[in-house]
């Protein structure tokens, strides 16, 4: 029997892992008839049929299980190995200015930040937090992350996912207070503001239907860490991005309440300069934040 090819045998291993190959195809990177074409290769070679398929599933055959159990392990080592003397083959060191929103940016970038200037000691980074929208070439600047529609053509946009703002307070300020089951309510209710502008109101949507609700505010601030504080503090109820507060509520400091009432979706992006070859340093933290922070965003 003809020896297999090492990338057939990784298109078999991703479809294996994700059972679809719609996605193993979006995690390579390659066309789904390429992944097709390249695993139904293998099961020529081998002679073997490696998978069930259907119109809605596809499943290991037991040939299919067997081969991926005795691959899996060492196809990661490869690819680790692989990935490691690549390093080796530029060093990564100079300046790499990263910038992204102030409110959300020591939650979200500082700690990437922190771990890459550990792995990588000879790079120097640095980073701008800000409410601006920053002019990525005349200011010199290497990777951005965006909220929102990204207008310049020229600049190289990779789409992290999409987020919403959300209704969320602590469990002691829920059990304490008066009930709440409509965006009516909020009127009875101590409302925490995120007030980059002059407005008091919530721009809220549930299934197509959109409200414009008037709030009590009670703290307001233009510094989104400050209401998530707050509301932490019990002090009251808040709209927030659904990514920011996951691991509280995951944490049980704090719950969502209306739900199905938020704000509509925005897009989050990692943004780099037009540039014709991209240097090393940059490409890799780049690389390392989208890499970072895509889950959020799913």
């Amino acid at each position: 029997m003809k020896r297999p090819n090492i990338e057939d045998l990784r298109f078999f291993s991703k479809v294996a892992e994700t059972s679809s190959f719609t996605k193993a195809a979006k995690l390579l990177g390659e066309p789904k008839v390429k992944v097709s074409r390249r695993v139904a290769s293998l099961e020529g070679e081998m002679k073997l049929q490696l998978f069930y398929r259907t119109t809605r599933q596809t499943q290991m055959t037991q040939a299919g299980k067997e081969l991926y159990q005795k691959i899996h392990g060492p196809l990661e080592s490869l690819e680790k190995a692989v990935d490691d003397i690549g390093r080796l083959a530029v060093e990564i060191s100079g300046e790499v200015r990263i910038t992204g929103p102030e409110d959300v940016g020591p939650s979200l970038l500082s700690p990437i930040v922190n771990q890459i200037a550990e792995e990588f000691p000879k790079l120097k980074l640095e980073l701008i937090l800000t409410s601006q929208v920053v002019d990525l070439v005349r200011d010199s600047v290497d990777v951005a992350l965006r909220f929102g529609s990204v207008k310049d053509n020229s600049l190289k946009v990779r789409r992290l996912g999409q987020f919403s703002t959300i209704f969320v307070c602590s469990p002691r300020y829920l059990e304490l207070s008066a009930p709440l089951k409509s965006p009516d309510d909020l009127k009875n209710h101590r409302c925490l503001i995120f007030k980059p502008g002059d407005s008091t109101q919530w721009r809220v949507c549930n299934q197509g239907k959109s409200r414009v609700v008037s709030t009590n505010p009670f703290i307001t601030a233009n510094n989104s860490f400050a209401i998530k504080s707050a509301a932490l503090e019990h002090r009251g109820i808040a709209l927030l991005a659904d990514f920011d507060v996951k691991q509280s509520i995951y944490r049980g400091e704090l719950v969502q309440v209306l739900k199905g009432w938020q704000t509509p979706a925005v897009s989050a992006h990692i943004v780099t300069p037009p540039r014709r070859v991209q240097v090393p340093s940059v490409k890799l933290v780049a690389d390392i934040i989208y890499k970072k922070l895509k889950p959020l965003f799913s």
